[in-house]
């Protein structure tokens, strides 16, 4: 299972790497840079209550995304341990930000098949998702904020299975 927002720039065009960008990366045309700079000249913090034994990581794969998105996301490798009525939250703080003010956003979950068990490996972002022949399927993503709704980063957004619709706070001015 991976979750998470998706930046939008709507003035880029082209899939990666060829993307026009401001300053040294593509990824800096956003509010917040990619989950790959975590690992990368970025530096940050993730965290939370996530289990161990849930094998959570960060998806930096973005060589194919368009330009016009930046996806911060991270995967759960075995979302079977998650429990039944608690609430998970997931803390990230990037060292640095991205060149923009504020981007629209969406959001979204989507199931991804464990391949890395396969190679005998924990869950890691390059060995989720490549086998989409397995039962179930696991194919496309379920869309939790639709970026329509014109919500920007910064901001905050709840949402849950009693809820009907997600909440938004943006951030203050």
């Amino acid at each position: 299972m991976e979750i998470g927002i998706t930046l939008c720039n709507e003035s880029l065009s082209g899939t990666r790497p060829a993307c026009g960008h401001t300053g040294n990366r593509s990824d800096y045309n956003f509010y917040l840079p990619a989950a790959s700079t975590l690992s990368g000249s970025g530096g940050g913090f993730w965290g939370g209550n996530w289990p161990l034994t849930g094998e959570v990581y960060f998806d930096w794969n973005l060589a194919s995304d368009p330009c016009g998105q930046n996806s911060v996301e991270f995967g759960i490798g075995r979302p079977a341990e998650l429990l039944d009525n608690v609430r998970y939250l997931m803390v990230v703080q990037f060292g640095d930000r991205g060149l923009e003010p504020w981007s629209v956003f969406g959001a979204s979950v989507s199931l991804k098949s464990n391949d890395c068990d396969d190679l005998g490996r924990e869950a890691h972002t390059d060995c989720m998702g490549l086998n989409i022949f397995r039962d179930p399927p696991v194919q496309g993503a379920a869309i939790l904020v639709n970026k329509n709704r014109g919500w920007t980063m910064p901001g905050t957004v709840d949402y849950g299975d009693n809820y009907i619709e997600p909440v938004y706070w943006p951030a203050a001015s």
